[in-house]
C-alpha cells in the first residue's frame, strides 16, 4: 500500500486567510471558491 502510495501522490492546496479577512473563509467554502484546505494564519 506504500509503495502505491508513492506512485500516486495528492495534490494539496491551502488557501490562506489572514486574521483581518477570517470572515471571508466561511462565505468562499459555501461557494466553493476554495478547492482543498481554508486555513486561518496568525501573523
Amino acid at each position: 500500500m506504500l509503495a502505491e502510495s508513492a506512485l500516486h501522490r495528492p495534490a494539496v492546496h491551502v488557501q490562506r486567510y489572514s486574521p483581518d479577512r477570517a470572515d471571508r473563509a466561511p462565505a468562499d467554502l459555501a461557494a466553493d471558491r476554495v478547492t482543498g484546505v481554508a486555513v486561518l494564519v496568525a501573523d
